[in-house]
């Protein structure tokens, strides 16, 4: 295989990893089911992304390196369309690949990732003048296709209202001072099921003056309960949330789901280390029958006793739950726990499962105090919302 040949085949690699990045990062069951999880099949996205970057920028290394490195070689790379719609192109992917590593707001990311749109079309241009050798140019505009459905499943397809499960608010009530319960109801037969306990749904609300976005909350109902409404609690954190009020009531959301693999309801000994509304997911499995059967034990993480939920219920389920050990974290009067301090609570679950669940952040910090105290990572876990 001569410098070229390579240089070409790099560039489909490349090219390839770029269009399954799309695919990847839509809200797919069938892909979640396959990655046990968005959040899995996000982060193998981001591999994807980096790694298709990295090729693409290997192949113009390798081009630039045939022609030989001189002023008459770059004369020749910006010299026909073909080849300034290949760094158009180029220069969007990466663009969208560093943009995609910095912490930004999801509304700044989603305006990002759409530019990404223009980038297929220009490439193809790019690649209808420089087949290679055995693959056909159908062949390639059917990978381009792949990535232009991954953006339009992904970032266009869901903006529409007929997407998603059509529910009506029920009932909403405040549970404290900056949480609201969320009771909705389906309007057809056919509705959104539970597969396990400890899963969430993307909620979208339609009324005036919402962003129209999909957020993830998790389902405080239990797949065997006697009902077809779903339950949840929500937390104002930001502008759609702090829109929602009793004016909700009997208005029509879209829903979309059920997400998440946190819980399979096959562990026999449990510690649960959750902050704030993070306690949401262990609500769905205490309603579940085996959960009566095994020692649990819950540290809840609040920055104050107000961001409790449902402590009459926390209180009740420990009368009734011999085996059940639930503690509450004051961080405004303990502050950040610690290593040290973390390891008291492990104290007789050494061979415990353990499932922390709460913002990134947490979860990002709390796995590193576990890992620190010698707990396995195959004991540790953990899901991350992904928007």
């Amino acid at each position: 295989m001569n410098e070229t040949s390579l240089s070409q085949q790099v560039a489909l690699i490349g090219t390839l990893f770029l269009a399954l990045v799309f695919l990847f990062s839509i809200h797919s069951k069938l892909i979640a089911s396959f990655f046990h999880g968005l959040h899995r099949s996000y982060h193998f996205h981001h591999i994807l992304a980096l790694s298709g970057t990295m090729l693409i920028l290997i192949h113009v290394f390798l081009e630039i390196n045939s022609l030989g490195f001189n002023p008459n070689s770059l004369l020749i790379l910006f010299g026909d369309f073909s080849l300034i719609t290949a760094w158009i192109s180029l220069f969007i992917f990466v663009f969208v690949t560093i943009f995609s590593m910095v912490n930004i707001t999801h509304k700044l990311w989603r305006k990002i990732h759409l530019i990404t749109i223009f980038a297929w079309p220009i490439l193809y241009w790019h690649f209808r003048d420089f087949s290679i050798p055995g693959l056909h140019q159908y062949m390639i505009f059917f990978l381009y296709g792949v990535g232009l459905f991954g953006i339009f499943r992904g970032q266009i397809l869901t903006r529409f209202s007929f997407w998603g499960k059509k529910y009506k608010v029920k009932n909403l009530k405040k549970i404290n001072n900056n949480t609201f319960e969320l009771i909705i109801t389906p309007l057809t037969k056919n509705s959104l099921r539970l597969k396990s306990c400890a899963q969430y749904f993307y909620l979208r609300f339609n009324q005036v003056g919402f962003s129209k976005e999909w957020h993830p909350f998790t389902c405080l109902t239990h797949p065997k309960d006697d009902t077809l409404d779903l339950k949840f609690a929500i937390k104002s954190l930001g502008h759609d949330t702090y829109l929602i009020d009793e004016k909700l009531i009997n208005t029509i959301i879209n829903v979309d789901g059920p997400y998440g693999d946190l819980h399979k309801g096959k562990f026999q000994k449990e510690l649960w280390l959750v902050a704030g509304i993070g306690i949401g997911p262990l609500y769905s499995w205490t309603k579940d029958e085996n959960f009566a059967k095994y020692s649990t034990r819950v540290v809840h993480f609040t920055n104050n006793e107000q961001e409790q939920i449902y402590t009459e219920y926390w209180s009740d389920l420990k009368t009734r739950k011999s085996n059940l050990d639930y503690r509450l974290w004051n961080s405004s009067v303990q502050g950040l726990i610690n290593a040290n301090e973390l390891k008291i609570f492990l104290n007789g679950y050494e061979d415990a499962d353990i499932f922390v669940v709460g913002s990134t952040q947490f979860i990002k910090y709390i796995r590193k105090l576990l890992k620190i105290s010698g707990f396995s990572i195959k004991h540790i876990h953990s899901e991350e919302f992904i928007k």
